[in-house]
């Protein structure tokens, strides 16, 4: 059987190519609906972290399904990057992070948002009130500054952890809506004792920080001694070989 001539095949994909600009300049279309729709109300977040991880979720699903020839943290990366542009459209969010932090902040929100760096985690906390994301460690500075923060009364909250695949490493703190994503729903504690529930992301000289199963709102009565950090919905677990095959 003969091979395809090289140059319709790449015909093709500039179609291909040109059939994807489109559809995302039609996104972009609904994007400015919804800006238009948020029009008034000064309070509106860009944010919706629950919405993105349905989106997540279900883009690994079609991937576990579909089983298509390319590995699942490029699928991720590039949605993510499309969520970074339509931010920036939305007039753009601010990401702060110590700089052991940075690299998991600019790999999570992508190429299209603005990023500074913070002195400490203690600064990146104080960012999180006033409309920045930070992006914090999980390291013993880091997550006392964190806990504090949310003692003082914060309204910022934890809304994931990073990286989406794999061992926690770093947590997304700032002033977003919360809402439940579903059975996947995990709230995150910070106690000073130690517990028998949850399952614990991090183990430090000061506090450990285990997400328990469910959904709780910032508003939730207080757990024993536990600091209420926030809430999110867990992405399902890959192992190396999915994580890294088609």
């Amino acid at each position: 059987m003969s091979r395809p001539p090289l140059a319709d095949i790449r015909r093709k994909i500039d179609a291909l190519d040109a059939e994807l600009c489109a559809l995302l300049a039609a996104r972009a279309r609904l994007v400015a609906d919804v800006m238009r729709a948020k029009t008034g109300d000064a309070a509106a977040s860009p944010m919706r972290p629950e919405r993105e991880t349905q989106k997540l979720a279900a883009l690994m699903a079609w991937h576990a399904n579909a089983a298509p020839p390319f590995p699942v943290a490029g699928v991720l990366a590039m949605w993510r990057e499309i969520i970074g542009l339509a931010l920036a459209q939305e007039g753009g969010v601010s990401v702060v992070a110590p700089a052991e932090a940075m690299l998991a902040a600019r790999v999570h929100f992508g190429a299209s948002l603005a990023y500074e760096t913070a002195g400490d985690a203690q600064q990146a906390c104080a960012r999180a009130d006033v409309g920045s994301i930070a992006v914090l460690p999980l390291a013993d500075d880091a997550v006392g500054a964190l806990v504090r923060h949310r003692e003082a009364g914060s309204a910022a909250v934890v809304f994931a952890t990073l990286p989406l695949l794999g061992a926690p490493q770093a947590v997304c703190y700032g002033d977003v809506p919360l809402a439940s994503v579903g059975d996947d729903d995990v709230t995150l504690m910070a106690h000073s004792a130690a517990v028998e529930s949850g399952a614990p992301i991090f183990a430090g000289e000061e506090f450990t920080l285990i997400e328990h199963a469910g959904f709780a709102a910032p508003d939730a009565p207080p757990v024993d001694d536990a600091v209420y950090l926030g809430a999110y919905g867990r992405l399902p677990v890959l192992d190396a070989k999915a994580r890294s095959d088609g």
